[in-house]
């Protein structure tokens, strides 16, 4: 079969557009409730509502006749699953997994367009989710589309994905509810995550593993006139942060990785101005590179709490959350032919953390490759080129079509 889509994807071009369009009118705003006690931000009654965008998929989906299934744990947070191809033994089955939240857009002010009206302007597309994870998302439904015209032809099985709950994934109503579903692990054989910019020429293979450590410091309660009495467990912590800040853990420097970083990112204490804090606590973000282990992390940082030397003042250092660093190697299939139809495309590592992570954790060969950049990503005025977007939309289609005729080999 002779084709060209890569040039047929540019038929596509105002249909993007107009999907895109749709799916950023669609106010999703995924945040904590806990940061928001007065209500959500951008009006949001609750987190995300994704179903509001699923909805929009769905019309487009029932109007060609293809089928589809919603996996929704949490009212108003729907997640989609559709899928084409013959489903044969021994070929291959790649799956996109996108995401249908966005962050808060910060407030009207800071935006020259209103974030939630998009606006095409000089080529790019301009609107809060515009380049993550909208616009790809958009990008991805029309390479689905144009591959259902040679679904006879696709022995394996091309899934997409709209999931929800990626920005914060308190509530896990997203990933967690599908692949309990589905076990994505007992039948996908390779992934690409369109969730990680690079303008289509970077491959994301590679990401940092993550601890959150909370830090709880206990001090003695004082009025504020005589703090000699007490012993303050802000200053105390004040003098952790700061040691911690300088702090050279080890590691080995990664290839793709780096080193590691670590971000103060929550602190509160006390409880009034005029008494000595007794009681502060905060949260660290550690982004580690292989062979840093969660002990020697947290040892590290129990290690500096001992060198604050202050009288009846006490320590605890614990880890409240932790995924690994996770790595696809340079040969993998997905890669190839990725770089087979994009050969100028490098591979590289990210400190964020993204859908790749689950998917490689269960066995699954999973990258990232997007358009956009990671510039605009969560920023006012988010926007991504159009041009890109229809590209990305004719490579997807090429790589999808490749990989999914492929056998899978033999161990």
């Amino acid at each position: 079969m002779k084709r060209d889509f890569r040039e047929e994807a540019k038929k596509t071009r105002e249909f993007i557009i107009t999907l895109a369009k749709e799916l950023i009118r669609c106010k999703t705003v995924n945040y904590n409730r806990d940061d928001y006690p007065e209500g959500g931000p951008d009006g949001m009654e609750s987190p995300g509502q994704e179903s509001k965008a699923v909805a929009v998929l769905v019309r487009y989906l029932e109007k060609l006749g293809v089928s589809y299934k919603i996996y929704e744990k949490i009212k108003h947070r729907g997640n989609l699953i559709t899928s084409i191809g013959m489903r044969r033994p021994n070929y291959r089955k790649l799956l996109v997994l996108l995401h249908t939240d966005v962050v808060p857009s910060g407030g009207r002010h800071l935006w020259k367009y209103d974030p939630f009206e998009p606006v095409v302007k000089d080529g790019m597309l301009y609107g809060r989710g515009a380049a993550d994870n909208k616009g790809q998302l958009a990008s991805v439904i029309s390479s689905f589309f144009m591959l259902q015209e040679f679904e006879h032809l696709i022995n394996g099985e091309f899934i997409v994905g709209a999931l929800s709950d990626e920005e914060v994934g308190i509530e896990k109503a997203g990933f967690e509810v599908v692949d309990e579903e589905l076990n994505f692990g007992s039948f996908v054989t390779d992934a690409i995550v369109p969730d990680t910019s690079g303008n289509n020429i970077e491959i994301e293979r590679a990401e940092k593993g993550r601890i959150i450590i909370k830090v709880s410091v206990y001090g003695k309660q004082a009025h504020a006139s005589m703090p000699w009495r007490g012993a303050n467990a802000i200053y105390a912590f004040s003098d952790f942060s700061t040691r911690i800040e300088k702090h050279k853990f080890h590691y080995t420097t990664h290839h793709l990785l780096g080193e590691p970083t670590v971000n103060l990112g929550m602190i509160k204490g006390g409880s009034a101005p005029n008494t000595v804090a007794a009681f502060c606590e905060a949260l660290f973000d550690v982004r580690t590179v292989p062979f840093m282990s969660d002990e020697g992390v947290l040892r590290e940082f129990r290690r500096v709490s001992e060198r604050v030397n202050r009288n009846d003042i006490r320590f605890n250092v614990k880890i409240v959350q932790s995924s690994a660093p996770t790595e696809v190697p340079e040969d993998a299939e997905i890669i190839k032919t990725i770089k087979k139809y994009v050969p100028e495309a490098k591979t590289k590592g990210i400190g964020g953390i993204t859908f790749c992570k689950p998917l490689v954790n269960r066995g699954i060969d999973a990258v990232g490759w997007s358009p956009g950049s990671e510039d605009v990503v969560h920023m006012a005025d988010e926007c991504i080129s159009i041009d890109e977007l229809v590209d990305f939309s004719g490579l997807l289609a090429e790589v999808a079509f490749d990989i999914c005729n492929q056998k899978i080999e033999k161990q």
